[in-house]
């Protein structure tokens, strides 16, 4: 666990957010979240779901805890890959 902490932080630290057709991939506080300049359509949000994706109100946006599949499943979801 401690070696997969510690690719986490280092990721974040060189991470610079993913700009895509409508919105951005990024990571903050421990979490891969993606944002869209108006909201998606609805196979898309199934997508996201599906993928472990939660909407937060606070923040805004899709996000889901950080991992190298959540990224992975981002880039997919968003077309980035």
């Amino acid at each position: 666990k401690l070696e997969i902490m510690k690719s986490r932080i280092a990721r974040k630290e060189t991470w610079e957010p993913i700009v895509f057709t409508g919105g951005k991939i990024d990571i903050e506080a421990d979490r891969v979240i993606i944002k869209h300049d108006e909201k998606p359509e609805a196979d898309i949000i199934m997508k996201l779901k599906s993928r472990g994706f939660r909407w937060s109100r606070n923040q805004g946006c899709w996000v889901r805890k950080h991992t190298a599949r959540a990224i992975i499943d981002a880039k997919e979801i968003c077309g980035v890959v």
